[in-house]
């Protein structure tokens, strides 16, 4: 197996699978969408390895087809109760909330509780670049990480989306506070690949190349105790923030859920802090001194960030989306498995 196919046509596999498993219409429209995008752009990881885990995940309860609920609405800031509705639909909803605060107040802070996996965070902070404002996303992602210096997973990969306009396109950072996004390991072994040393350790505490071992053990922080600060704060302001992962008894005790999603969204008007000309000009001059800076031996162009992602995502378009055996035997597997 393995073949290309059109994104819209994806997107419509996509769509009826979710639809036969039991989503509602509207939410298996959005997860299919976010799901196609985030293959386009070449962010496998988050693409659509995870047809099989959504269904799953659904039909054990742990995605439902419940409306958004806001729970506090005060100024720039928005609090959403998400019932545990699928990822996509409720953040999207969240960060067209953060922008129409933005409008009004300059800034807008939209923070969502009892979430479900989000899929790529870009997805969502990019709704605010139509608007001319920059876009921040973030969640935590339960716990797949080891603190720095530990041996057992105790953080998410709880990563970190920051897209900015310019005057011809956008500037992306999306990205684990761990080494790798926890899914690229899960991609390598459904593919059958071995991942590389500095990713993960094993239950035991050791270094290795098995992406099951990894997924065992923990994966590591990026940059030391950079990363591990990152995703300890990033935490903070998601899973905490929202009260997604806490749990408030009878008795007045409370305890941890750190596997219950919270979400961040930001969005922040440019034009009430600096004339939007000026501000492209100056991300210009910025970008253009950094692309054009000295090179390595062996490298070819210095990319800006997210415009490798962009380019896939045009060529994405033009060519059609290449799967692997792994990813379309599932993709197959499902269409079979509902009749379609």
């Amino acid at each position: 197996m393995a073949g290309i196919y059109k994104v819209e046509d994806l997107i419509k596999t996509g769509t009826a699978i979710f639809e036969a498993a039991g989503f509602r219409k509207d939410y298996a429209e959005r997860v299919a969408d976010n799901l196609v995008t985030a293959e386009a752009r070449g962010v496998y990881s988050h693409g659509l390895v995870h047809l099989i885990d959504y269904v799953e995940f659904f039909q054990r309860g742990m995605i439902q087809n419940n409306d958004v609920e806001i729970v506090r609405d005060f100024g720039a800031v928005t609090l959403f109760d998400a019932h545990h509705a699928p990822g996509a639909p409720s953040g999207e909803l969240a960060m067209d909330k953060a922008i129409e605060k933005a409008k009004e107040h300059g800034i807008g802070l939209s923070v969502v509780k009892n979430g479900t996996h989000f899929g790529m965070a870009y997805y969502y902070a990019r709704r605010a670049l139509k608007e001319n404002m920059i876009g921040l996303a973030f969640t935590n992602a339960g716990d797949m990480v080891a603190p720095f210096g530990g041996k057992s997973k105790q953080i998410g990969t709880n990563p970190i989306c920051i897209t900015v306009p310019t005057e011809n396109g956008e500037l992306t950072f999306d990205a684990a506070t761990s080494v790798q996004a926890f899914n690229k390991l899960y991609h390598a072994s459904v593919e059958g690949r071995p991942i590389p040393l500095g990713w993960a350790i094993d239950p035991d505490g050791n270094d290795t190349t098995d992406p099951k071992l990894g997924m065992q053990g923990a994966l590591l922080p990026f940059g030391g105790y950079k990363g591990y600060g990152l995703g300890f704060m990033v935490h903070l302001i998601t899973g905490v923030l929202s009260g997604s992962s806490l749990k408030r008894n009878d008795d007045g005790s409370i305890e941890e859920n750190i596997h219950n999603c919270g979400f961040n969204f930001c969005a922040i008007d440019i034009n009430r802090l600096i004339d939007l000309k000026d501000f492209f000009d100056g991300e210009k001059l910025f970008a253009d001194r950094v692309a054009a800076s000295p090179k390595k031996e062996n490298v070819e162009r210095i990319y800006l960030p997210g415009e490798i992602e962009v380019e896939k995502y045009q060529k994405a378009l033009s060519d059609g989306i290449f799967l692997d055996n792994g990813v379309e035997g599932n993709m197959l597997k499902l269409k079979e498995r509902f009749g379609l």
